[in-house]
């Protein structure tokens, strides 16, 4: 490297560039030694070079300015905060008080819904200064004011809610218990007291920026005197002292530079040498100038001083106009046995430039880019084919993603959800259903399960939603997935199965009340047994008309009596539904006098029996039952009162319209029995399922969703069919169509026997066996009287020996004693006797045990309580007669 030996002679604005007393080119902003210094002090000082001094002056009054004004600034911020937290106390005191006064003066107003007063008070206040500028009022539910102060005036308006800002406080009532008698709320005006700041701010700033100029003028003039003196003696100084001749460099320093530049050089060698990525570095004439060992690898042949375009021909195996696009287009990347390769190239700037070439490995990157594609390509085919909802959201609630079943169930493409929110995409209750599910997934930070309805394609359907929260490498939450899985099927079987398990429940009840009924029906209708019968057997020893019309009122009365047994059984499924002629009149006319106490006072009934004798075939009990029931749905659905109206007419089925009834008809001539409201009406969904079982309108513990089913179960039974006809608002009318009968309708009056009739059962033996005393006294009165010998026992056993120990023509058994019970009774008679003939009497008896003992012979049939004078008609009956009474 060529060594300074001198001192560069010459001035170089004037003399160009200059030459070392060496002969070598040295810079030209150099001068020879003091004399120079001075001479180029002397002239910046005299005026050629006099922007120098002045810019240093400058530079210093602006720096002694700057610093005054920060200081200056400072003082006068610490200054300004203490003042506007004096101002700050000074107004929320002012406030304070104010909502105090203001407090204490409206209790009574508002406690008297005294709002003329309240306004007088509240504009008071508003206008005088003091400090506020709106004020809410609540005086009660209906009565809220709003008070707002404008340029001196106050506006009142109403407003349910205080402003935005503003926090509600009770008014206390001026009696002991203090309860709120209203509320109120205040806003301050604090804009004065932004004004005073802002003033109080600005007068700050002026202040500071006038103390900094003062202090940068102070600063300069003083500076530029100090600078001018300190010039001028050291240039004097610089002309006066003499000349020393010039330094060499001695040869240790010139060593030791040389060393440490080696050691750096090594240093960078090992540095390129250490990098995986091949590095080759050409000069300016485009010849190779050191190549790492990394890109040594990859030559054949050693690269140093071989032109740049043969190395890299070399290299890639390939012309320059193959790679050298790629190259000037930012890299160029090929294969080479099995590895991929990617070159780029650098310019190098500064002394001596040239070009830089790093060839880098990518065959790792490549593969791991490949396993990475074939994964995802592989988890987006799970996720699409997935049979589920897939989908991602922002905490903004914004959709990221979607998968393939989303977009097929929702019908609409991933692109046209993308960026949505649940606001846009689905109704707004189910919007913000979803919306609180993914808060409180965020919120939790775990995995929440959700059963959400949805609006798809095919209608609204229930998925069960898995969510859970997506986090970034730091563990924050950021988004939040989900899973959602069709379910609606299985929360249909799942309701389904617990209407079942209802249901089952509902026939257990009914089973353990059909075993209550069996037992209280046996026992009541003995007891009607012999209530009727004694009232037959009094009616034949009195002749007075009007005693015998008590009597009959009394059969009339047990018979009554008798049916509501029968539906007691019904209704536990445990009796027999036994139909006859039946007068639509009787019927309607009954079953409005049991209506008229359960409707209620408001509800007026009106009853229509159409045209004089209609004749349906029905059981009676059932029907009221039914009618019963359509008439106390009538006045629910009347909460408010209204009209009732229950009527018959005849009409004729065609089999057009017997076809399209809910039931199908054979065409003919029906009763249609109509059950009319005033009420709410039901929409078409409604009146579409309300026949079907357990389902109700009714809230919790209202209705079991049974009654309209087990009404259309008795029509059904009647071989007949029931309409509804309604619409919201419009009321109700359910019309019943029952087959018309051209049968006449049996008498439910009580006939009462002769007085003193004939003796019809002289020369008969009878043995009566039953538990019940009354009974058989009847029986052994009744009997007697018509001429028959009668034996009684109060048990089973008694009654075969009695039988064993002398035969009779007929056995009266009851079918439910205690201990030995009808059916052992009547297997021990036929085996003493086996053409002995059996009358069967029963309050009530298990069908199975009745069957039985019927299908074994037994002559007769009669249900308790029955009359004395068909027992007698069936033991004076000729043999052979039918069996059943």
């Amino acid at each position: 490297m060529p060594r300074m030996v001198g001192l560069w002679a010459g001035n170089p604005r004037r003399n160009g560039a200059a030459r070392s007393l060496g002969g070598e080119d040295v810079p030209p902003f150099l001068v020879n030694g003091r004399a120079g210094v001075a001479a180029r002090i002397e002239a910046s000082t005299v005026g050629h070079g006099a922007a120098s001094p002045m810019r240093l002056n400058l530079s210093i009054a602006l720096g002694v300015g700057l610093v005054c004004v920060g200081i200056t600034g400072l003082m006068q911020r610490l200054a300004w905060e203490k003042q506007r937290e004096r101002m700050a106390s000074t107004h929320i005191a002012a406030v304070s008080a104010a909502v105090s006064r203001l407090e204490r003066a409206l209790v009574l107003p508002v406690w008297n819904l005294d709002v003329a007063q309240v306004r007088q008070l509240v504009e008071a206040e508003l206008t005088t200064g003091s400090h506020l500028r709106e004020v809410w009022i609540e005086m009660s539910a209906n009565e809220q004011l709003r008070a707002v102060s404008k340029e001196g005036l106050v506006n009142w308006s109403t407003a349910v809610a205080p402003s935005r800002g503003m926090v509600a406080r009770p008014i206390a009532a001026p009696h002991v218990d203090r309860q709120p008698a209203g509320g109120f709320a205040v806003l301050d005006d604090d804009a004065p007291l932004r004004r005073e700041f802002e003033a109080r701010r600005n007068d700050a700033i002026l202040l500071s920026a006038l103390t900094g100029l003062a202090a940068a003028l102070a600063a300069g003039l003083l500076s530029a005197r100090l600078v001018n003196r300190r010039t001028a003696s050291l240039a004097n100084s610089l002309a006066a002292a003499p000349e020393a001749p010039p330094a060499e460099p001695s040869a240790d320093r010139l060593d030791n530079i040389a060393g440490a530049a080696e050691v750096v050089l090594a240093r960078l060698t090992g540095i390129l040498g250490a990098f995986e990525d091949g590095i080759i570095t050409a000069g300016p004439d485009d010849l190779v100038q050191r190549v790492n060992p990394a890109a040594a690898a990859l030559l054949a042949s050693p690269a140093p001083g071989q032109p740049l375009r043969q190395v890299l021909a070399a290299l890639t195996g390939a012309q320059p106009e193959v790679w050298e696009p790629g190259l000037a287009a930012g890299g160029y990347e090929w294969t080479r046995a099995g590895r991929v390769l990617l070159a780029t190239r650098h310019p190098l700037a500064g002394p001596g430039s040239g070009t830089l070439v790093l060839v880098r490995d990518l065959t790792a990157l490549r593969v791991a880019g490949t396993a990475l594609a074939t994964q995802r390509a592989q988890l987006q085919s799970i996720i699409d084919h997935a049979p589920a909802m897939i989908f991602a959201k922002d905490l903004a609630g914004r959709i990221l993603f979607v998968n393939r079943y989303y977009e097929t169930v929702m019908g609409t493409p991933a692109a046209a959800v993308a960026g949505a929110t649940g606001d846009r995409l689905f109704p707004p209750e189910l919007a913000a259903s979803y919306a609180l599910n993914d808060q409180n997934v965020i919120a939790s930070g775990m995995p929440l399960e959700f059963d959400e309805e949805v609006e798809t394609n095919q209608g609204r359907r229930t998925y069960q939603s898995v969510k859970f929260p997506l986090r970034d490498p730091e563990g924050r939450v950021w988004a939040v997935c989900g899973i959602a899985l069709d379910v609606t099927a299985a929360r249909s079987a799942e309701r389904e199965r617990q209407a079942m398990a209802e249901r089952l429940r509902h026939a257990e009840k009914l089973q353990v009340v059909g075993q209550l009924a069996g037992g209280v029906a046996h026992d009541f209708n003995n007891h009607l047994a012999a209530i009727q019968g004694f009232a037959e057997l009094l009616a034949t020893r009195i002749e007075d008309e009007r005693q015998r019309r008590w009597c009959a009122n009394i059969t009339t009365s047990t018979r009554r009596a008798s049916e509501l047994t029968r539906s007691l059984l019904r209704f536990a499924r445990r009796g027999e539904t036994s139909q006859a002629p039946l007068s639509v009149a009787t019927l309607l006319t009954e079953t409005a006098n049991l209506a008229e106490r359960l409707v209620g006072q408001r509800v007026r009934l009106v009853v229509d029996t159409g045209p004089p004798g209609l004749v349906v075939p029905g059981d009676v009990a059932m029907l009221q039952n039914a009618l019963l029931n359509l008439l106390i749905n009538g006045r629910d659905a009347m909460p408010a009162g209204g009209q009732l109206n229950l009527s018959a007419t005849v009409e004729h089925i065609d089999a057009a319209r017997a076809a399209g009834l809910r039931d199908p008809l054979s065409p003919g001539a029906y009763v249609a029995i109509r059950v009319a409201d005033t009420g709410t009406g039901m929409s078409v969904g409604v009146s579409e399922r309300i026949f079907e079982p357990f389902f109700t309108t009714k809230g919790p513990g209202s209705g079991t969703g049974l009654g309209l089913a087990s009404v259309r179960g008795t029509v059904i039974d009647h071989r007949g069919t029931i309409e509804v006809e309604t619409a919201p608002g419009r009321g109700s009318t359910f019309i019943i169509l029952l087959p018309q009968s051209a049968e006449v309708a049996r008498n439910s009056s009580a006939q009462l026997p002769a007085v003193r009739a004939a003796a019809r059962l002289a020369g008969l033996s009878i043995l009566v066996i039953d538990d019940e005393a009354p009974l058989r006294e009847l029986l052994a009165t009744a009997l007697a009287a018509q001429g028959a010998e009668v034996r009684t026992a109060g048990d089973g056993r008694e009654g075969i020996q009695q039988f064993a120990a002398k035969p009779c023509d007929w056995v009266l058994l009851d079918m439910r004693m205690p201990g030995m019970d009808g059916g052992a009774v009547f297997a021990e008679v036929r085996r003493l006797s086996p053409g002995q003939r059996v009358v069967v009497i029963s309050g009530y008896a298990e069908e199975s045990a009745l069957a039985a003992v019927m299908e074994a012979g037994a002559t007769a049939h009669l249900a308790k309580p029955f009359a004395v004078e068909c027992l007698v008609d069936l033991l004076a009956a000729p043999q052979g007669s039918p069996a059943r009474a």
